[in-house]
């Protein structure tokens, strides 16, 4: 039940070592796992387009950082 509040805000990317870099400027990762291409990337964010990601559903994990991050906006402290 935790998890509705993240869902559709989940995103999974592949991308290369130097995409990698501009991702982790720019939003939440929650996880980066090698492959053949570069790097499977997970993402915590309202939206995500800046390239080719599919949505994932959510875990808590996902719904804590996407809770966190949403806190941390209400109160300016992000």
């Amino acid at each position: 039940m935790q998890d509705i509040y993240a869902r559709n805000h989940v995103f999974q990317v592949d991308v290369q070592d130097s995409d990698l870099e501009k991702i982790k400027e720019e939003y939440s990762i929650i996880s980066t796992i090698p492959s053949e291409a570069g790097w499977k990337v997970q993402i915590v964010a309202d939206h995500f387009e800046k390239f080719d990601a599919v949505t994932i559903e959510p875990n808590l994990e996902h719904a804590y950082v996407h809770y966190m991050d949403n806190k941390l906006e209400h109160w300016n402290l992000k």
